[in-house]
């Protein structure tokens, strides 16, 4: 007869130890997570340190730094100039209007015709006019004298004109020659240049030079009102 291993006393004692410790075993790992059942390992080389830039579970902080904002400059008080404007963009009457002083040397009078009477006062000073004639396009009367012409509006003396053949002319109290180069001299630089001639403004008038084509000769010089 076949002896069983756990007939003594001792050996059934220790059967029922091994098959105790089996049965807790089994119930203890049915209870446990499967990731506490997992393998543990001294060192998880997945969550080494890594060179920032290179792949790997644990990417390195790139988040950009904050942009600084660049500090308002302070205000010093200086303020740009405006764009300058040419002589040739500036209205007569924007110069004539500008609150400048009148130089000394101005254009009030021309061969003794003061710019600011009537055409008694003309007459009184020229005599009878050698003819009369009216400008259709700017509604003045011409009195024609050798040597100059007086236009009027509405009975005022509006301009007058002297033409270069006259060969002088007395602006107020100083008598010149009617050629280009000397009245530049005598009036300096311009106020305005234009295509046909200089301009020069001096408080409500103005005295242009007409030129010719080439701008070398005085044609006519003409004092006229530079504001209304």
């Amino acid at each position: 007869m076949e002896t069983n291993e756990c007939d003594s006393e001792t050996e059934r004692v220790t059967c029922m130890l091994k098959w105790t410790f089996a049965a807790v075993m089994i119930l203890g790992l049915s209870t446990i997570s499967p990731a506490a059942q997992a393998p543990v390992f001294l060192y998880d080389y997945s969550l080494e340190a890594q060179p920032a830039g290179e792949s790997g579970d644990v990417a390195a902080d790139e988040s950009p730094a904050p942009e600084e904002t660049a500090a308002a400059p302070e205000a010093s008080g200086y303020t740009e100039p405006e764009p300058g404007v040419s002589a040739a963009e500036t209205t007569l009457s924007e110069v004539a209007d500008s609150g400048a002083p009148a130089p000394e040397f101005a254009f009030e009078t021309i061969n003794g015709v003061a710019m600011d009477v009537d055409l008694s006062e003309v007459l009184a000073v020229l005599g009878e006019p050698t003819e009369r004639t009216t400008d259709e396009l700017l509604g003045t009367e011409e009195y024609h004298y050798p040597g100059m012409t007086v236009g009027l509006y509405e009975g005022l003396v509006d301009y007058v004109v002297v033409p270069a053949s006259a060969g002088s002319v007395r602006i107020g109290d100083t008598e010149t020659l009617l050629e280009l180069a000397q009245l530049r001299e005598l009036l300096g630089e311009p106020d305005l240049v234009a295509d046909d001639g200089l301009v020069y403004v001096r408080g409500p008038f103005a005295l242009k030079l007409f030129t010719d084509a080439e701008g070398s000769a005085l044609s006519t010089m003409e004092v006229f009102w530079a504001s209304s």
